[in-house]
């Protein structure tokens, strides 16, 4: 998009030596792209970004020359049309499905630091309804829509193969139909139980998968829909952990704080995602204008055991009541994928760094833990 100067004004030497030197400095946040921008505030967002960009990039005095204060003035628009700047990014409407949940826990908190956020729970719209999604989503008019909502319990799905295709499969269809209509892409939250754990070395984004469970079948059908749309991102990912809801670390620590046991698998080898840097990687490579399939976690190896334990080890919790079982002796309804270590190759080809380590990822996460 670009900021456009008033017809017939004539930009001065210096002038233009600032709008090229400001050009080649990376993305700049501004208002003029989003009316929903409100003048004279300092809640005022997208302005307080685009001022930030200019001082953190080194460019405070041409803030200053151009009257871009800590407050939008009331003449913002005009202000900012006079410096003819290009706009690289923008602000952006984003709708977030299943914004009740963990993983959209994480995305709300990350994305609304730099873009507008349209949350959608069930109390909004029933995803398995087509008529809900279309009046929601017309009415909302967002620039992309992340899917997090489905059934994330393999053994939920797997003892309900009926309502696991409806959340999973036709909430997904229903997604898909209504951003082609408004010609807006779609990021899939999928996972790694698309892999059947066969292997014994990590999987890329290109190997042939073949899920064990319904919940693993109803997502890669999910993924298969999301492909249908000329743009498109799909995260997989795998065991989450993180702030907002329950999970599998905080399963675990609650259970040691009141005395008792966790019982985990031994030998179901993976890899762990903290949701809020999955939700920071999301925002990047949507940033990026790089499209796709991604695997997405925080790097490294281990097992559920191995996860539990370091949990336990940092929140000074008894290791020895994390009790390790053999996957097959889990007693789940649900089949799980005994390897399912995914190697994030799609992330390196669009020269984005992965995530930091699960070790660094959990221990930021227990220093913020409360129950």
């Amino acid at each position: 998009m670009h900021l456009v100067a008033p017809a017939g004004s004539r930009q001065t030497q210096s002038r233009t030596e600032d709008r090229n030197r400001i050009k080649t400095i990376g993305p700049i946040f501004c208002g003029r792209c989003n009316p929903r921008l409100v003048a004279g505030q300092e809640s005022s967002r997208p302005f307080q970004f685009f001022i930030s960009f200019l001082k953190e990039s080194g460019e405070q005095q041409t803030a200053e020359k151009y009257g871009f204060t800590g407050v939008a003035p009331k003449n913002y628009l005009e202000l900012i049309s006079a410096t003819d700047l290009t706009c690289k990014v923008t602000i952006m409407k984003v709708a977030i499905t299943g914004a009740n949940g963990l993983f959209g826990h994480g995305l709300i908190q990350i994305i609304s630091t730099k873009h507008q956020i349209v949350p959608m729970t069930r109390a909004d719209a029933d995803l398995t309804q087509l008529p809900d999604v279309r009046r929601f989503l017309l009415s909302a008019r967002p620039d992309v829509l992340i899917h997090s909502a489905a059934a994330p319990d393999p053994d939920v799905c797997e003892a309900n193969p009926e309502y696991c295709f409806q959340a999973n499969v036709v909430a997904t269809r229903n997604v898909v139909d209504i951003a082609r209509e408004l010609a807006i892409p779609v990021a899939q939250i999928s996972t790694d139980a698309v892999f059947d754990g066969s292997a014994d070395s990590p999987r890329a984004e290109s190997d042939s998968t073949n899920p064990l469970s319904v919940y693993g079948k109803t997502k890669l059908l999910a993924e298969q829909a999301v492909m249908q749309l000329e743009r498109y991102w799909i995260f997989r990912v795998s065991v989450l952990f993180g702030p907002g809801k329950a999970n599998f670390v905080s399963k675990g620590l609650q259970a040691l704080m009141r005395g008792g046991t966790y019982t985990v698998a031994g030998d179901q080898i993976g890899t762990a995602t903290y949701t809020l840097d999955a939700a920071g990687k999301i925002l990047e490579v949507m940033e990026s204008g790089r499209f796709g399939l991604f695997h997405l976690s925080n790097t490294g190896v281990c097992s559920r055991f191995e996860l539990m334990q370091q949990a336990a080890t940092l929140a000074r919790l008894p290791t020895s009541n994390v009790v390790g079982k053999p996957l097959s002796q889990m007693d789940r309804i649900g089949p799980r994928p005994k390897y399912a270590v995914m190697e994030m190759k799609a992330l390196k080809m669009a020269r984005i760094d992965p995530p930091r380590s699960w070790q660094a990822a959990l221990a930021e996460y227990l220093s913020t833990y409360s129950v």
